[in-house]
């Protein structure tokens, strides 16, 4: 990951050595450009997305959260569209306050259509409040799930802790 051009859309290069597929995410002035790579098939497709909205990709999200913080902390939802890397698409989202308190806030990202939050449960993110720190993610993650040795049309669910030293 690469925040340097943008704090939101990482520059990126996501390789998983199952598929033998390269997907690069760039981010230019005026738009989101996504290449996937399968070195097996010899495929290359590239994939070009306005980025008139406010776009989100990968771990761009925590940034997204640092960037809002007071509104998050009075309650406000963020509405954002996020980047979908192995379908190429957008998708819009919503950021809200689940729970705050001294120590801890925690937040949700949900799917703003509600067809596809029939098949989508929340992402559940809590951060510290004193650090702004993310200290767990607990939800859809864009790595695609693997069973018997292939990989399937849905993607895995975490429950990432950090800890910081």
């Amino acid at each position: 990951l690469d925040f340097s051009k943008h704090k939101l859309i990482p520059d990126m290069s996501f390789i998983d050595l199952r598929s033998n597929q390269t997907s690069l995410l760039t981010k230019t002035d005026n738009q989101v450009k996504i290449e996937h790579i399968k070195k097996k098939d010899l495929q290359h497709e590239t994939i070009s997305i306005d980025n008139s909205k406010r776009i989100v990709a990968d771990a761009g999200f925590d940034r997204l959260v640092i960037k809002y913080w007071q509104h998050l902390l009075a309650g406000k939802k963020i509405k954002f569209e996020t980047l979908s890397l192995d379908r190429s698409e957008l998708i819009g989202f919503k950021l809200e306050t689940v729970d705050i308190n001294e120590e801890r806030l925690q937040l949700s990202i949900k799917p703003q259509s509600w067809l596809i939050g029939l098949v989508m449960d929340p992402i559940y993110l809590h951060y510290e409040r004193s650090s702004k720190r993310l200290l767990e993610y607990k939800g859809l993650t864009n790595i695609l799930r693997e069973k018997n040795g292939e990989l399937k049309t849905d993607n895995y669910v975490a429950h990432i802790k950090y800890h910081y030293f």
